[in-house]
């Protein structure tokens, strides 16, 4: 398994440890802000003032609702956020998502996915699994085009099941033991955080006399 960096995902229905969470390595978290056009987690101010006070980087997630459509969905959930530091996530389950054909909800979340593009500036998540996403989805390789993929796969093996219209994950969810708990690979962690460019070299010009005294200094310090 390719390097990877540790981090939670967390909602009101959890109260994680987030000193805890940091010291076992955790780097990062994924709260949930928003569902739908109107709905805002009771609980992620206080979870993303709480994890980033703990040392952790934060990211939101909205979970989508195929009832509405997808545009007042992106523009609820970044006026909730407004800016962040991981790249936005939508979540795609199950949960009060079923009973759509998977053409209006493939529409639906690709409006959501290409407003919200509009409004960050930047490349979202999407949070599925395999069956989740065939399910719902079936195929939408124009979104896949748009977005990377955070996985759920809960699992022992080496690499997770895949969505059909993706080859590559960024961010697993291999457990929910005793909270989800995700590996982010660190090729997508420097590309969210580029390193920071190594310090140029300075050149100082020194007065002759001064430069033979300090080179003369060096000489005899050299036994």
């Amino acid at each position: 398994m390719a390097n990877y960096i540790l981090g939670s995902d967390a909602s009101h229905w959890n109260l994680p440890n987030w000193s805890a969470l940091a010291a076992a390595g955790h780097k990062w978290a994924y709260l949930k802000a928003t569902e739908g056009t109107s709905w805002v987690d009771p609980r992620y101010q206080a979870h993303n003032r709480d994890a980033q006070d703990a040392g952790l980087v934060t990211g939101p997630y909205h979970y989508f609702r195929a009832a509405f459509t997808g545009v007042p969905q992106a523009e609820h959930f970044w006026a909730t956020v407004e800016a962040t530091d991981l790249p936005p996530a939508v979540d795609v389950e199950g949960i009060n998502n079923t009973g759509f054909t998977q053409s209006l909800f493939a529409d639906r979340l690709g409006s959501m996915v290409d407003r919200l593009i509009a409004l960050s500036g930047r490349r979202p998540l999407i949070y599925t699994s395999k069956s989740k996403w065939d399910l719902l989805v079936g195929s939408a390789p124009d979104i896949a085009s748009l977005c990377d993929l955070w996985v759920a796969h809960y699992t022992t093996l080496a690499s997770p099941l895949m969505p059909r219209d993706w080859t590559d994950w960024k961010v697993w969810q291999y457990t929910s033991t005793p909270l989800d708990t995700n590996r982010m690979k660190d090729e997508y962690w420097d590309s969210v955080f580029p390193p920071a460019p190594p310090a140029a070299s300075v050149t100082i010009t020194l007065p002759k006399e001064i430069a033979d005294s300090l080179h003369q200094a060096l000489h005899d310090a050299i036994p």
